[in-house]
């Protein structure tokens, strides 16, 4: 249940809108890197994999530090409802075992 929740919040942060103001090229360009991060793939395939991969934490981190880079621009819009506390916990994610 809990890896089930952890997925359904992080792939719930992959799909954000940017604010459409200067920022927004930049927040687009920041979604596009975000996007691309191994972690998403790996993520993605979570559940039909029978160990975690070797860079899974260094994977998940880098993408933990977009997460950051994205809500310190400001590019998160309200009804993302991503807040410090959510980034802070992808560690969670990062550490986890199977």
């Amino acid at each position: 249940m809990k890896k089930s929740m952890l997925f359904m919040l992080m792939t719930s942060f992959v799909y954000f809108s940017c604010e459409d103001d200067d920022a927004g090229a930049s927040c687009q360009d920041l979604m596009t890197e975000m996007a691309a991060e191994p972690f998403v793939e790996q993520l993605g395939s979570l559940f039909t994999l029978t160990e975690l991969p070797s860079d899974w934490k260094t994977n998940c981190e880098a993408y933990q530090a977009k997460m950051q880079e994205l809500f310190d621009a400001g590019c998160y819009a309200p009804e993302d409802s991503v807040t410090q506390t959510s980034i802070d916990e992808v560690s969670e994610l990062c550490d986890m075992e199977m």
